[in-house]
């Protein structure tokens, strides 16, 4: 079974931000398979134009904008998530809701949706909104006080 319909970084991509950080990608696995997944990044802020101009390359991530385990992130990027059956959908996206609105609610995020299902479920579920345009599949959602203020 093919957890995900589209490109992915490669397989020396993700050991290598595994190096920097250890907790970057989470599955949940049932019956001995990985039917889940939930990949976020945490970045410098440096990586912050990147982002907003659309530069930012989610298949080889520059490892300049990642945040080393010692170093503060004010910015997260929702690198992947994907769930196979239903019980790991659910679970990816309580995770992720866990993610947004509680231990990163106070980090801005980004994401690019790679379907128009993921956009719906960013924008309707996890606070998301178009970066440049309307129909944007670029996504940015502000840290919770931003959020709650505006």
């Amino acid at each position: 079974m093919r957890l995900m319909g589209n490109d992915v970084a490669s397989v020396k991509t993700i050991v290598s931000i595994l190096a920097l950080q250890r907790a970057s990608i989470l599955v949940f696995i049932e019956a001995g398979s990985v039917t889940g997944i939930v990949a976020t990044l945490l970045l410098r802020a440096s990586a912050e134009p990147t982002l907003e101009a659309g530069g930012f390359d989610g298949l080889a991530p520059d490892e300049a904008f990642l945040a080393r385990p010692e170093e503060p992130s004010p910015i997260y990027y929702l690198w992947g998530i994907a769930g196979a059956t239903k019980t790991a959908s659910t679970a990816v996206m309580e995770l992720s809701r866990r993610l947004r609105y509680g231990a990163l609610a106070e980090l801005t995020a980004y994401a690019r949706a790679a379907t128009p299902v993921g956009r719906h479920v960013g924008v309707t579920q996890l606070g998301f909104r178009p970066v440049r345009r309307p129909d944007d599949d670029l996504l940015i959602s502000a840290p919770l006080a931003a959020r709650l203020a505006a």
